[in-house]
């Protein structure tokens, strides 16, 4: 679980000066006041309805407002600064826990993807076009009769791969992953499905007019998309 830092050191600190500046206005204001009452204690004499705390208090009250307004100021940036900085805590442990979800999910249906791209059906196609000893007319016939014999469906296999690779690519479309994190997660599935698929694919999409006059395009140019999306 990730929890939320809300005392760091910046917010400490800056409760500490705001402690200062407080403890400071206080000690000046009681300086002043004393002093004050002593000037006029010693040089004005009381007269009736007037006396020299009175005349202490008129006088210090416009700074002390003055002090007292931008004291909360002061306060108000702080605890505003504060806010934001927890603000921007929550959107990282958001993205951060959003980053998890998407990473178990993607493991979770990994193993199923691969053991449906990698069937038999994989195996018999890309055995004919990795033979080196093969030329690409000889490897296209093979393909031919082994799709006409029905040894093989391409069109169920195709349909399954891009079920498969489908849901990878919707939930890398829907989530609130930054770009970096979104291609981390894309690495991670063309690691575990290989750059071997990649060429099977490819290779399947140039034999796709001579071999099946382009019955099968479409799918192999969806699969395809899967390994040049960004």
């Amino acid at each position: 679980m990730i929890e939320m830092k809300t005392n760091t050191p910046k917010s400490k600190k800056l409760y500490w000066n705001i402690c200062m500046i407080g403890s400071t206005i206080v000690t000046v204001i009681i300086v002043i006041y004393f002093g004050l009452h002593w000037y006029w204690k010693k040089n004005i004499t009381e007269e009736i309805g007037y006396t020299r705390i009175d005349t202490v208090i008129a006088t210090i009250g416009v700074p002390i407002n003055i002090l007292t307004i931008l004291f909360v100021a002061l306060a108000y940036r702080s605890q505003n600064k504060q806010i934001n900085e927890q603000k921007e805590q929550i959107k990282k442990n958001d993205r951060e826990t959003e980053f998890s979800r998407v990473l178990d999910i993607i493991y979770r249906q990994l193993p199923n993807t691969l053991e449906a791209i990698k069937s038999h059906h994989y195996s018999r196609l890309y055995q004919i076009i990795s033979d080196n000893y093969k030329t690409d007319v000889e490897k296209e016939r093979y393909l031919l009769d082994h799709i006409e014999s029905g040894n093989v469906d391409v069109q169920y296999y195709l349909l399954i791969v891009t079920q498969h690779l489908g849901i990878f690519n919707y939930i890398l479309d829907n989530n609130n992953l930054t770009s970096d994190k979104r291609d981390y997660v894309r690495q991670i599935l063309w690691a575990n499905i290989g750059a071997s698929y990649e060429y099977f694919v490819t290779t399947l999409l140039e034999y796709s007019d001579n071999i099946y006059e382009g019955q099968y395009e479409n799918l192999l140019k969806e699969i395809r998309i899967f390994f040049t999306k960004k």
